[in-house]
């Protein structure tokens, strides 16, 4: 899949191509999650091409998939001396060019290079941001069919309504086969047996509050004779997993998942454990988008392709790109490959390295202050 993007913030041009599983990694503020938000408002005009069955309509870009770029002037990038340019993404097959008049509006005027059908296939997108709502004694409103198309929601708000009305759906037999022959292939109980490979043995049950009141979540952690308390008696980890193993569950092949930062709120253990996850349904045929700040997400990828039947097949599958800011301020990235035996191909300056320059310096304190023992 090949992303092109033009005059879009901090990215005046750039093009990549994304595996199966691509990870995207750098220091903070190099263009990492313009990524994902040209992504975003991407998909964002298809859906309303697909509503409007237009090639021409106003573009928003607030709100949608719950990101905020602010004013129609934060779209083009500083580095564009044509203040008339127009910003271009492309993403596979499709195209769109996106301009303004009112550098204060909070739209765009879009284009799209070919009209939408609403039946099309192959342009299913879930997103699942880094800030997600985290423990919650019920959830915040009832959304009932929106449920179908919005998922969980970006921040797992809908998680329990989801649940609620698709937790005997069975998920897609490619997913099941990679799971435990024993486990049933109903939503619940595939995110029940994930969630246990995370955290140990957990149940989930949806409790009804109601026609129109929505429904909460009840998790039982610690085995049979464990108590079922509400998510706010178990921490962040547990509900900022679960939207992101749903949302995998829920996928069918050649569907595009971004996750933002599925390492938050997990211990190193279970940081490892999820990326094992994500990399196997991945590499199963979705197309998945990782942003992460994890070193030991990174070992999960390398642990599981390495472990895997076929490492030589699945480390054509997966990448890692590493973005940087040169001195000039001007944006670059790396693409590192995972061997099949784990490895990296390459490992730049920067690259989750702060572990080994840190216990360096530490090493370097006890020495100075030896030497300087009579």
């Amino acid at each position: 899949m090949h992303l092109s993007i033009s005059n879009f913030k901090c990215h005046s041009e750039i093009e990549l191509d994304f595996s199966l599983l691509t990870i995207i990694a750098g220091r903070n503020d190099c263009g990492k999650s313009t990524l994902t938000q040209a992504i975003l408002l991407h998909q964002t005009a298809i859906n309303i091409s697909r509503k409007t069955n237009s090639q021409e309509f106003l573009l928003p870009i607030n709100g949608p998939y719950n990101t905020y770029i602010g004013k129609a002037v934060n779209t083009r990038s500083k580095t564009i001396s044509n203040k008339h340019q127009a910003t271009k993404i492309s993403l596979g097959e499709i195209s769109i060019s996106a301009t303004f008049d009112d550098p204060d509006a909070d739209t765009l005027k879009c284009t799209l290079d070919k009209i939408i059908p609403n039946d099309a296939l192959n342009l299913n997108l879930s997103y699942i941001s880094a800030e997600r709502l985290g423990p919650r004694l019920i959830q915040s409103q009832r959304k009932g069919h929106l449920i179908d198309t919005e998922g969980v929601g970006p921040m797992g708000e809908n998680c329990a309504e989801f649940l609620q009305k698709h937790q005997r759906k069975n998920i897609s037999s490619d997913i099941k086969s990679i799971s435990n022959d024993s486990v049933s292939p109903w939503l619940i109980k595939q995110a029940e047996h994930y969630m246990s490979l995370i955290f140990g043995e957990i149940a989930i049950k949806v409790e009804d509050n109601g026609l129109y009141a929505p429904p909460s979540l009840s998790i039982k952690s610690g085995g049979f004779d464990a108590d079922w308390l509400p998510p706010t008696n178990h921490g962040f980890g547990i509900s900022y997993a679960l939207p992101v193993i749903i949302t995998l569950l829920n996928s069918s092949e050649n569907d595009l998942i971004i996750i933002d930062s599925p390492e938050a709120h997990l211990h190193p253990a279970a940081q490892t454990e999820m990326a094992r996850i994500i990399t196997k349904i991945a590499l199963s045929g979705r197309r998945v988008i990782v942003e992460t700040h994890s070193d030991h997400f990174i070992d999960g990828v390398r642990l599981s392709i390495a472990a895997s039947n076929d490492p030589a097949t699945n480390a054509t599958k997966a990448k890692c790109l590493f973005f940087q800011r040169d001195s000039d301020g001007s944006i670059t990235h790396t693409s590192i490959i995972i061997r099949p035996d784990g490895t990296l191909s390459q490992w730049p300056s920067g690259f989750f390295d702060q572990m080994t320059i840190n216990l360096q310096k530490i090493s370097k304190i006890k020495k100075n202050r030896e030497q300087k023992l009579p």
